[in-house]
């Protein structure tokens, strides 16, 4: 993540997972009247570890909890126990939330997946107010949104616009770029 120009110097923190496996990385901006945490994440998408490689980032986070003594790990749920978590603990701290992952999953496929930080931490899909239920998918092989930009409700209603680009329109990437514009004036009160 990067904060440029004026908005360098109201970075006041950043960091990544803190258990060391990757997930996710963030940066917290402060501004009048508002604190913002800025998270981009990663869900892996395998499902079973006798299934992957040594080298896949689901093999990478299943040993790390291995090693920390979980008999039957299970990086994908492991991920929604700690987002949640971790969301709650910085929104007990003032902090909005902004949290731009590949979840690997569409909303509302399961109440145990992203339904349940959603739930959880009161969070809403930044593009439904653009998009409704004609989301398109996000994943150049896929035919499902998999990626999401998921806000508190103060964000979500300063929100001006929000969309996605075309494949390797922004990035050279299988996903689409998907963003948010906020009006910061209005979120702050000021400029």
């Amino acid at each position: 993540i990067l904060a440029v120009g004026m908005w360098q110097s109201r970075v006041n923190i950043k960091g990544k997972d803190p258990q060391g496996m990757g997930r996710w990385t963030y940066i917290g901006i402060e501004g009048k009247d508002v604190k913002i945490l800025f998270i981009l994440a990663y869900r892996v998408c395998e499902q079973k570890a006798s299934m992957e490689g040594p080298a896949t980032a689901y093999m990478q986070q299943w040993t790390i909890m291995r090693h920390e003594g979980i008999k039957n790990p299970k990086p994908r749920e492991q991920f929604i126990v700690d987002m949640t978590k971790f969301i709650t603990e910085w929104q007990e701290k003032g902090y909005e939330i902004v949290l731009g992952m590949d979840a690997n999953e569409p909303l509302g496929v399961t109440r145990n997946g992203i339904h349940k930080i959603i739930q959880g931490n009161r969070l809403t899909d930044a593009h439904m107010e653009k998009y409704g239920e004609k989301i398109p998918e996000t994943y150049e092989r896929g035919k499902e949104k998999i990626d999401h930009i998921l806000v508190t409700e103060r964000i979500y209603t300063n929100i001006k616009s929000a969309g996605m680009t075309e494949y390797h329109e922004a990035i050279q990437s299988d996903h689409m770029a998907s963003f948010i514009y906020i009006d910061f004036e209005k979120l702050t009160g000021g400029e």
